[in-house]
């Protein structure tokens, strides 16, 4: 299926371009053209411009490289992996739309409800752990180590809905916040 009949079967689409990168749409399970299908269904992501999406997938890319090469962070924390399907989109199964994800214990903190389980709570204190222990990012470029540094408070120390409690790892991150602030800036080495 191209990108244009998957944003027609959509049963979700963000406000266009709400983060001035790209566009989301919500695509079912059934229509999804990822080989291992998930049941909630997989984001498409429509970015601005395949440029866009190039600098988008670049400081992914570093990011994920350095939380995979951080030892104790990668034992927690894995990355959804994504699909390109074309110059300016990519797609990645969703997760689970109610899991438990670091935003819901953010929640709790502030305005107390229902406990996480212990499972939960002992997850939360090994991502703090690997957090503790993390080093600075060092790229030879001032801008990209801010950016790297700015997406570890940004997806793991902030509440964070795309961060998900799993089975598989602790938590997966399925969609980073990458802000257009970011982009520019990392195209200003």
């Amino acid at each position: 299926m191209i990108v244009k009949e998957l944003t027609q079967k959509s049963v979700f689409q963000s406000a266009h371009l709400y983060n001035g990168i790209y566009t989301e749409f919500l695509i079912p399970v059934r229509y999804s053209p990822l080989q291992k299908k998930d049941v909630c269904g997989c984001w498409l992501l429509v970015f601005k411009t395949k440029e866009v999406m190039k600098v988008w997938q670049n400081i992914y890319e570093t990011f994920q490289k350095f939380v995979t090469e951080n030892s104790l962070l990668s034992e927690v924390v894995e990355f959804e992996p994504f699909k390109c399907l074309d110059p300016s989109s990519i797609i990645m199964n969703r997760g689970f739309n109610e899991a438990y994800t670091t935003d819901s214990y953010a929640y709790y903190l502030e305005h107390g409800g229902s406990r996480p389980n212990e499972c939960i709570n002992r997850d939360i204190f090994l991502l703090n752990q690997a957090l503790e222990e993390l080093q600075h990012p060092k790229l030879g470029s001032q801008n990209r180590e801010q950016v790297i540094s700015r997406l570890i408070t940004k997806n793991f120390i902030e509440g964070n809905s795309q961060l998900k409690w799993t089975d598989k790892v602790p938590w997966t991150l399925y969609i980073p916040s990458i802000s257009y602030e970011d982009i520019e800036q990392w195209k200003n080495k």
